[in-house]
Parts: structure tokens; C-alpha cells; sequence
């Protein structure tokens, strides 16, 4: 199964041309017209477009609290046109409780994230190798994270080989409840990684006052990252934030009281949760492409995860204005290369437009009305047709 997601998906964008029509302007604003008088129409089909393929500043991944997202991919594509695109996902952890326990040794260690039941996506037969590291670097819950934010790595807490993720079957899994006695529970489908037990014992060890808060517990132990280590052409959709209610995305420890009784005691996966994004156009056809005037006559190129984006401009958009505009419509073709597998990389389910005030990158108005006034950001169109 596979779906597409503006964070992790490629496509590839042809000729450009912008339709301005007035079909009946006298729909429009005719109460503010004086009886009689008269209307100068202007009819136009097409105004020049100036297009380009550019490498703009990173995206937000994370800025409490408008923009923390639930869902976040894992994975390294090797694409023939975008070349190399790896998406890693960086967590903090708190305590879930402000009671540290009492232990003398622990029995293991393991890092469960609930999956996205939506798929895969890219080749549906891919293989994943998962490495679960430390971060050294202190990050805030209070910063704005982008997609190229890098965090310092640390030791290796564990990994898994050949992983081969299962969306559709809940898992039975052990759980120690509060009387000590073990359980076995039925779980969503879930990635789940045997760390170190050197690593529980670390998080153990923090002092109790570090239990108390968030930053408090993050100034001990910053958090983790998961990384994909080989090519699986394909991306893991994950759960991560138990702000969703992903109650099974956490790291548990099993450990050991002083009369050798089993605890169970689990560190949530929270407060900061991002996913960084690294390109490496080197080894795709695009190499060459971004900020090329002359190569973005024949190809436009957009893709996800702070990929390429288009700079659209239209020089005599001026001119129009002593006009009624009825409507104006900007139709993107998409070409179909060669190297192009749609069946592994479908085309996108929609695009839409942002555009440069003074420094800075906004939502166009009526993409605002549409996803907060709406609740759906289909509203204004960007879905592909097919003709």
C-alpha cells in the first residue's frame, strides 16, 4: 500500500501556463457599477510565467505549539532523477512518571514506535536497517526545528537488520503491571528495537530532581535519533508522539528491585519529535538542475522533505491592474521520464502555492481559509487531472 505524503514524495513538472479569463466580469462587483455606464472589458488567455527550479531555506519541522506533526518517516530512497533522500527522526524522551524507581539491575531494554497504518511509502518489499543512537546536543521544546536541523550523535543504543515492517496484524507483547506481575497484551503493529541495557541503566541513574520536568530531564539526557543505514527505496511511516495517542511509542526499561522483583518503568517518546531530511542530488538526473535558468526551460523539478521547490513569477502581472481578474488559473503538466516507476512513486495527491513576503515564506489566503476556516486544503484545488 502506498500514499503519498508532501514530506517524502518526488515528482517532476513540465511546461507551465497561466490562464486569465473573463468570461462574465459583470458577475462580479456589478452593484458597484453606475446604470449605464460603461465597462472596459480586457480579455486574456495566457500572461508570461518565469519558472525555475530552486533550493529554498529548509522547512519548519517543529515549533510548538502550531507545528508538531504526529506522523514522521524513516527510511533512504535512491531515487534515478532526485538521487539520494534520507529521513531520520529525532525525539526527546520524559519520564512517565515523577517517581523514579528503585532498582539494582536491569534485565533489558527495548524502543517500540506504533506504526502508521497507511503504509509504506515506496517499494512495498523493502528491507530496512534501523540504528537507534543517543544526541549529545541539548535542543528545546521551545525552538524552531527545521528539516536540515542536525543534532550531535552519540553512543549506538542498538539496532535491527533486515526489518520487514507489518501494518496490518496487533502484536501480543509483555508489559509489567504495577503489582509486578507480567501481563501479555494485545498492541498495534509497531516497530520494536532491543537496545543496550547500558542505556537503561544510564536513564535510571539520572538524578530524581531531573525527573521533575521536561527541560529538566533534557538538560540530563537530550534524546535519541533513528536512522535508516541502507537503501530500502522506500520510507516507514511512524507514530511517534504520544500527544497522538500513540501509547505504545516509548523506550521501557526491565529492571530489577533489591528483593529480585521485575519493574517495569517507560520513558515516552515527546516534547521536541522532528524529522531531519538529507538530499544528495549528486547521483540523479536533477545534478545541475537547481538555479539553472536554461535547464528549467525544459524541466521543472519539485520534490518533498526540503527538496527542490519551483520559483514561479509572472513580470507583467502588473498590467493587469486596471482590471477585473475573474479568474486565473495556474496548469502545471507533469512529464514522465524514463526513469520514472509510478507504481513505486505515485504522483503527488495535491500542490499548493506559498509565496515571499519580505524574507519570509507564507501560506497563500486561501490556502488559511481552507485548512483553518475549512478543515480541508483541497478546497482550492492543486489535485491532479488527468486530460
Amino acid at each position: 500500500m502506498k500514499r503519498f505524503e508532501a514530506i517524502a514524495a518526488a515528482m517532476i513538472i513540465g511546461l507551465i501556463m497561466a490562464l486569465l479569463s473573463c468570461n462574465d466580469p459583470l458577475q462580479i462587483g456589478t452593484e458597484l457599477l453606475i446604470d449605464g455606464e460603461d465597462v472596459n472589458l480586457l480579455s486574456s488567455d495566457t500572461t508570461t510565467v518565469e519558472a525555475v527550479t530552486v533550493q529554498l531555506d529548509s522547512l519548519i519541522a517543529f515549533r510548538a505549539p502550531n507545528i508538531a506533526f504526529s506522523r514522521h518517516r524513516l527510511g533512504w530512497v535512491s531515487d534515478p532523477i532526485f538521487g539520494d533522500h534520507r529521513a531520520n527522526v529525532i525525539a526527546q524522551l520524559f519520564p512517565s512518571s515523577f517517581t523514579k524507581p528503585t532498582w539494582t539491575s536491569v534485565d533489558s531494554v527495548v524502543i517500540s514506535i506504533e506504526y502508521d497504518t497507511i503504509g509504506l511509502y515506496g517499494d512495498d518489499n523493502a528491507v530496512f536497517d534501523v540504528t537507534v543512537s543517543e544526541i549529545t546536543s541539548n535542543f528545546s521544546v521551545n525552538e524552531t526545528l527545521y528539516t536540515d536541523t542536525e543534532q550531535s550523535e552519540g553512543s549506538l543504543l542498538g539496532s535491527v537488520s533486515g526489518l520487514i515492517p507489518a501494518f496490518d496484524d496487533s502484536i501480543s507483547i509483555g508489559q509489567i503491571n504495577d503489582v509486578g506481575a507480567k501481563d501479555t497484551i494485545l498492541a498495534p503493529a509497531q516497530m520494536r528495537i532491543p537496545l543496550n541495557n547500558s542505556f537503561g541503566e544510564l536513564l535510571l541513574g539520572i538524578d530524581s530532581i531531573n525527573y521533575t520536568s521536561l527541560d529538566s530531564f533534557t538538560n540530563a539526557f537530550p534524546g535519541i535519533i533513528l536512522k535508516s543505514t541502507s537503501i530500502s527505496n522506500a520510507m516507514i511511516p511512524l507514530l511517534v508522539s504520544n500527544v497522538a495517542g500513540a501509547r505504545f511509542s516509548k523506550i521501557s526499561v526491565f529492571y530489577r528491585n533489591r528483593v529480585d522483583e521485575i519493574g517495569q518503568f517507560d520513558f515516552l517518546l515527546g516534547g521536541a519529535i522532528y524529522s531531519s531530511h538529507e538530499h544528495d542530488y549528486s547521483t540523479g538526473t536533477i545534478n545541475g538542475s537547481i538555479d539553472d535558468v536554461a535547464a528549467s526551460e525544459d524541466l521543472l523539478y519539485i520534490q518533498g522533505g526540503g527538496g527542490p521547490s519551483i520559483s514561479i513569477k509572472f513580470p507583467n502581472i502588473q498590467s493587469l491592474s486596471s482590471v477585473v481578474v475573474n479568474e486565473a488559473t495556474l496548469q502545471i503538466t507533469r512529464e514522465l521520464l524514463p526513469q520514472d516507476d509510478e507504481s513505486t512513486y505515485p504522483v503527488p495527491e495535491q500542490l499548493y502555492l506559498i509565496y515571499q513576503s519580505d524574507s519570509i515564506l507564507v501560506n497563500t489566503a486561501d490556502l488559511g481559509l481552507a485548512s483553518i476556516g475549512f478543515g480541508d486544503i483541497t478546497l482550492f484545488g492543486g489535485q491532479p487531472t488527468e486530460i
